[in-house]
């Protein structure tokens, strides 16, 4: 496992990596594969012919310099780890919720860096469903964690599901009268 989390680049944008496993499942070939900040195998593999790792290891050390240890998180981090701490905590109070049961007509959405649309259609906790569309036309559905969501997306889902729990609370205290 990697002490510093970074980054991969799969079929369906960026994703947060903790770590890689690397084995040999061809017979010359050994493959890289990320592992997700849920701990799960990354949609991207490198494969990389057994000939060829010692270049590969020679070109990895002349990237190897002395990093900053001291590991601090930005102002926005913080802010986004605090947004998404009270989204998990909402949704755990009052359930997961649909895009369609809060009455959405905008989408929170982004595009990934290979080009596909991303349309946030569920709130759980933890996660949220998306839907994944090229040139206008669905492709896939999947499931993404808030910490791998852009930090603009977190604003808005943020939001949404701030007006959520008031609602709840309104209709809470609706059914107390």
């Amino acid at each position: 496992m990697f002490n510093t989390q970074t980054t991969f680049l799969g079929r369906n944008g960026e994703f947060k990596a903790i770590g890689v496993v690397i084995g040999k499942f061809d017979n010359d070939i050994v493959s890289i594969i990320p592992i997700t900040s849920k701990n799960n195998f990354g949609r991207a593999t490198i494969k990389i012919p057994v000939e060829s790792i010692d270049d590969v290891i020679n070109v990895l050390k002349t990237y190897k310099i002395e990093s900053n240890t001291d590991n601090v998180e930005s102002k926005t981090d913080n802010v986004n780890v605090d947004k998404i701490s009270q989204i998990n905590r909402i949704l755990d109070e009052w359930g997961g919720v649909t895009a369609s049961e809060l009455g959405l007509i905008e989408l929170p959405s982004f595009t990934s860096p290979m080009g596909y649309v991303i349309l946030i259609r569920e709130f759980y906790l933890n996660y949220v469903n998306v839907s994944i569309y090229q040139n206008g036309n669905e492709i896939d559905n999947d499931s993404i964690i808030y910490e791998d969501l852009p930090n603009n997306v977190i604003d808005d889902i943020y939001l949404i599901i701030k007006e959520y729990e008031t609602d709840m609370i309104k209709t809470m205290n609706r059914c107390k009268s």
